[in-house]
């Protein structure tokens, strides 16, 4: 009997592992289509959230001691397709650990990584890795397949301690050291055509900066410490020289930040004729927006507001690199946008700081996305042609037939008022005439758009013995910027009759 009840027992869980086994299939695949979905969220309409990394580096044999100037990489396991080509990971990240060990990466997308922790005198570290059998100079040999660790979307993952075990180094003869440049200011990699010339003890070499993140330079000689001076060997020079002190006793791999060249921008107003500009607390609404053109669309940097147009106003932008550019906005403006990527167009001013006259009453030619070239301007942007105008009718009505108006509006416009029907003055000039059914219909052409307008009616009755009597608008009136090529801004009906009028003398 207890041999058959041992069968049977067996029996039972064979079927157990068989339900285990389907089920779990089954599970597998829910689980990978949940994955996949989430994958497509991170990556689609419902945007990435980014996640963070985080951890120390110590001592294995003591985990209160950690590990100082520590090189930590974090690569992507797969490959991701791109254009029928297997491109880059996600991730391709590089960081050094402060004086107590600790590292964090941040803005991390969701992904499978290996992390890679090296330093002098600890043997190279992989996590997380199948294999921990050791080569002879220390380091660890991955004989089987590496795992990753997955980060998910809006996550954090702490490593926590990771154990970096000390080892007796033995200075190489040579070394290879590879240099990544990263921009202080955007965080991003320096463009890989970007020349720069890097002297390790002073001996010099000069590679573009794809050349050095991918192979660098062999034939370093090994040593605690050797000093590197790096420059930028372009023009105009895009980046400030730098120096810093590097350990050698194996290859190497340092992320590098330069620190863009900047120049200030001094902008001057020439004009003072377009008050129509100021808002209700008079202010300006004109914008300097300093724009990265090497992205596209070109990406906004640093935006600077102008609160004085009188002339001879100035406005000093501070710390614009190259290669940029810089973009002027106003509210029923089209865009200027000024070239600045090329140096020898910045000829007015002193070193280090150009000047840029803007006149409003000038033409330059130049709008929207068509950009000024200042060496071709002598260093002088108009706005003039920049102006967005359309036109503004104003419709009277309750007026008695052959009653007549003169009408005027703040905004500039085309001398040229176009009236319905027009009566001719004794002094030659047109105002409106009333029709039979007592309306008058003004047209103001080439009126700047965006802006508030008043008005002002002068009203001639036909009666004998009527008096002349004044109308205006009691607050500003918005006059909008169309959204398409409408000719008409805005249309201005007006109820004369029901308006509460000045008297004037006005004949």
């Amino acid at each position: 009997m207890k041999n058959n009840s041992q069968l049977s027992s067996n029996l039972t869980r064979g079927l157990n592992i068989m339900n285990l086994k389907f089920w779990g299939g089954w599970f597998l695949a829910i689980a990978c289509a949940c994955i996949f979905l989430t994958m497509g969220c991170d990556n689609g309409s419902l945007g990435v959230k980014y996640s963070s990394v985080s951890g120390r580096l110590v001592n294995k044999d003591n985990i209160s001691l950690g590990v100082p100037n520590a090189t930590v990489r974090m690569v992507s396991k797969e490959a991701v397709s791109g254009g029928g080509e297997l491109q880059q990971g996600y991730n391709f990240r590089s960081t050094v650990t402060d004086n107590e060990g600790y590292f964090l990466f941040e803005k991390v997308q969701p992904d499978n990584v290996i992390f890679e922790f090296s330093a002098p005198g600890y043997r190279k570290t992989i996590f997380p890795a199948t294999s921990d059998s050791s080569e002879e100079d220390g380091s660890t040999s991955e004989s089987m397949d590496v795992e990753s660790v997955t980060i998910s979307n809006n996550d954090h993952i702490d490593l926590a301690n990771v154990l970096m075990e000390k080892i007796s180094v033995t200075l190489p003869s040579s070394v290879n050291i590879k240099l990544e440049f990263i921009d202080s200011n955007t965080k991003k990699r320096v463009d890989d055509n970007e020349f720069f010339s890097v002297s390790f003890d002073g001996v010099p070499y000069l590679k573009k900066a794809k050349a050095w993140r991918e192979t660098g330079v062999d034939g370093i000689t090994g040593a605690n410490e050797i000093k590197i001076n790096i420059k930028n060997e372009a023009e105009p020079v895009l980046y400030n020289s730098a120096s810093m002190t590097i350990e050698a006793t194996r290859d190497q791999y340092y992320s590098v930040e330069v620190e863009p060249v900047t120049y200030s921008l001094t902008f001057q107003f020439l004009t003072d004729g377009i008050h129509y500009v100021l808002d209700s607390e008079n202010k300006a609404v004109l914008s300097f927006l300093v724009e990265d053109s090497s992205t596209i669309p070109a990406q906004s940097i640093s935006v600077t507001s102008v609160s004085d147009f009188s002339q001879f106003a100035i406005l000093n932008i501070p710390a614009v690199r190259h290669p940029q550019q810089v973009r002027m906005r106003m509210k029923g403006y089209k865009d200027e946008v000024i070239d600045l990527t090329n140096a020898s167009d910045l000829t007015t001013g002193t070193k280090g700081s150009y000047r840029v006259d803007v006149d409003f009453d000038m033409e330059d030619g130049h709008s929207g996305e068509d950009k000024v070239t200042l060496g071709l301007l002598g260093g002088k942007i108009g706005l003039k042609d920049n102006v967005i105008k359309k036109n503004v009718e104003i419709n009277m009505i309750g007026l008695q037939p052959n009653d007549k108006a003169r009408v005027s509006i703040n905004l500039p416009h085309d001398p040229a008022i176009v009236w319905s029907q027009s009566y001719l003055t004794s002094d030659n000039e047109n105002i409106g005439l009333a029709n039979a059914e007592g309306t008058i219909k003004a047209t103001f052409k080439e009126v700047p758009v965006g802006y508030d307008m008043t008005y002002n009616i002068s009203v001639f009755p036909d009666n004998v013995g009527s008096q002349p009597y004044l109308i205006s608008s009691e607050k500003a009136i918005p006059i909008p910027v169309p959204a398409n090529e409408d000719i008409i801004a805005k249309v201005l009906d007006l109820d004369i009759s029901k308006i509460d009028a000045t008297s004037t003398s006005e004949e």
